[in-house]
């Protein structure tokens, strides 16, 4: 008899529900315009803390949702990092259809590669 690997998605999905009200927290409980100033010897930068916050929030809960509808981890980690790549360039205001579709062109050739790569070992 074959022994079925089966998954239980009720802890994935427990986490994913509580990465989405962090989410909801950070955007209705936080302020855009809270910044800091950073130094590295005569450089300063300025960091916007909470919007650092946001996009990091962003990308777990659409890596851990979109993987749980793919069923596919990587394509899930992916196709986040082209919608927070996405939402980066309109937050500089860079955000032209040709940039979104360079990234998207970038992230279907890593996907590409990695599905392609991902069979095809040689033993040796």
């Amino acid at each position: 008899m074959t022994k079925k690997n089966r998954r239980n998605f009720s802890p994935a999905f427990i986490v994913n529900i509580i990465l989405w009200l962090v989410l909801f927290f950070v955007i209705f409980q936080t302020s855009p315009d809270k910044s800091s100033l950073l130094t590295f010897g005569g450089l300063r930068f300025t960091v916007h803390e909470n919007i650092l916050l946001f996009f990091l929030t962003l990308t777990l809960a659409l890596t851990l949702t979109l993987a749980l509808l793919f069923a596919n981890t990587r394509r899930g980690f992916f196709i986040s990092l082209f919608i927070d790549s996405a939402l980066i360039l309109c937050l500089f205001k860079e955000g032209s259809l040709l940039n979104i579709a360079l990234i998207g062109a970038f992230f279907l050739v890593i996907e590409s590669y990695f599905s392609f790569h991902k069979g095809n070992k040689i033993s040796r």
